[in-house]
């Protein structure tokens, strides 16, 4: 304990009145950091995470997030304190919920052990060592013996029995002795890096692969709602990987592919997957049901024209911080954790300290790209004409302005006119314009917007050095919307122009009996 003040200032001498100075000093300011500190520990206690709410008109602000009801579907709502106090906010005005780094209060939906959403798994693996990605696409992380060796098995092999074992050989992969490393890449175009692992007992699913995931500690994957299981890393196996990718890009309809690790070449099997664990598997082709060792195989990639393909069945797309995405509707949430029902039957509780962004499904937007043009023209000045491209940029490439990336929209190339036929039932028309990085600072060219063959909107020249902006038409009982992309000062060099983002927004409709105001 300091000795106080008056113990110090009853005894003469200099030394010890600065002593006895110097020391309360102190002590004011010990006490002060200690009040700072609770201060600042009792406002953060309870406090939700901050979150950027974006609309589905453009629309941004940020604000603490509550909660969400989801028990009216698609027609709940999200809970964010703004600066006037808490606001409801509809799903179907939503179109992206992204939280940044907060202090997220202690728990109150029931959590329990296998349940929990980006945690620590129960080995000692953490999500931050489990995957990779470089511009290959993601990659598995390397077993926990980082066993570097190869196999240049092409078919899997039969179980072997007593008295005709197969000779353990130099260039073929050890079996796994526990859970796998691996990559479940979902049929409705989700992602969900864990490890494989065994059935537990008594509770084996017919047609479906285990895993240790995001969504739970034991997680059950039908195989009709996978689209592929990468086991293998594409450093160590690239032409194993190239083949696994090509497969996936190209599923085939009732033909499973069964890709083996192998260094020299790329080696492939067409069938049907029966069943695989963390040590065998068993794939059936030309009439035979064959056992496999898991450790020799880089990949499985199910066939195509099953599963589910993203739809407004599911209400968001949740993205967590380890890299797992996956489509689902939500359930409940409070300040802490987010409960979804996933596209693949299994619900899971999500910490928000976990989530990166939720994308939201708005049953209000319809994206231009998904509409065929009643009409359209392209015309080149200088240079030959571009094809347009839908949720591509004219170039080929994804649709970039300004380092962000938008997965819906249109490329186009001046001189180009779009024109569509609507209903006269939309509300208004949203899109962000500008010139594509990929041809950045180069490019000029002018944005219209006519509806019903009035102009409503004609932007100032743009250039790749100028900012994207985003745009919003009233379309309010329209029948024609019409889109054109123009020559610049700069006639029609580089000019690689986007509608990202472009949509057609309804009206919101009535509010429904007992909702919160």
């Amino acid at each position: 304990m300091l000795p106080t003040q008056s113990t110090y200032c009853q005894t003469p001498g200099t030394g010890r009145r600065r002593q006895c100075a110097f020391r309360s000093v102190a002590a004011r300011i010990i006490a002060s950091l200690f009040l700072t500190w609770a201060t600042f520990a009792t406002s953060a206690r309870g406090r939700g995470a901050e979150v950027d709410v974006l609309h589905i008109d453009g629309t941004v602000w940020r604000g603490e997030w509550i909660g969400a009801d989801g028990s009216v579907a698609l027609a709940g709502t999200v809970t964010v304190r703004g600066p006037s106090g808490p606001v409801d906010v509809p799903f179907h005005d939503l179109a992206r919920l992204t939280f940044s780094a907060a202090t997220v209060p202690v728990p109150s939906l029931p959590i329990t052990a296998g349940q929990t959403v980006g945690s620590t798994p129960t080995d000692a693996s953490t999500p931050a060592d489990k995957t990779k990605s470089d511009a290959d696409g993601p990659q598995v992380a390397p077993p926990a013996d980082d066993d570097k060796k190869a196999t240049k098995e092409s078919v899997p092999s039969e179980p072997a029995t007593p008295g005709n074992e197969t000779p353990k050989q130099d260039n073929v992969v050890e079996e796994a002795t526990g859970p796998v490393p691996a990559i479940f890449h979902l049929a409705d175009g989700g992602l969900l890096p864990g490890k494989l692992i065994d059935p537990p007992a008594g509770d084996v699913a017919s047609d479906a692969v285990y895993g240790r995931t995001a969504l739970a500690e034991v997680t059950a994957l039908p195989f009709d709602r996978v689209a592929a299981i990468q086991l293998g890393r594409g450093d160590e196996f690239p032409r194993a990987f190239r083949a696994f990718r090509s497969a996936l890009a190209n599923r085939l309809p009732g033909r499973d592919v069964l890709i083996v690790r192998s260094v020299d070449d790329a080696k492939t099997l067409r069938g049907q997957l029966v069943q695989i664990g963390t040590q065998t598997g068993s794939f059936s082709f030309a009439g035979r049901c064959r056992s496999f060792q898991t450790g020799k195989i880089f990949g499985v990639v199910f066939a195509g024209g099953g599963g589910i393909d993203r739809d407004d069945r599911f209400g968001v797309t949740a993205s967590l911080l380890d890299g797992s995405v996956f489509s689902g509707n939500i359930v409940d949430a409070d300040a802490s954790a987010v409960r979804l029902a996933s596209s693949i039957g299994q619900t899971a509780t999500i910490r928000v300290s976990d989530i990166s962004r939720l994308e939201c499904v708005s049953n209000r937007v319809v994206y231009v790209s998904d509409i065929e043009p009643s009409a359209q023209t392209v015309e080149g000045l200088l240079h030959r004409t571009w094809p347009i491209r839908f949720d591509r940029s004219v170039g080929g490439g994804p649709l970039v302005i300004d380092g962000e990336v938008f997965a819906r929209g249109i490329g186009v190339h001046s001189r180009t006119t779009l024109t569509y036929s609507l209903d006269g039932g939309f509300q208004s028309f949203v899109a962000t314009i500008g010139l594509d990085d990929a041809v950045r600072p180069g490019g000029s060219v002018i944005f219209r917007v006519s509806v019903d063959g009035n102009a409503r909107f004609e932007s100032q020249e743009l250039t790749g050095r100028d900012e994207a902006q985003l745009i919003k038409i009233d379309i309010a009982g329209a029948r024609t919307l019409t889109l054109v992309v123009d020559f610049g000062k700069a006639l029609d060099l580089g000019d690689h122009a986007d509608w990202a983002g472009a949509r057609l927004i309804r009206p919101a409709p009535d509010a429904p009996d007992g909702a919160r105001q």
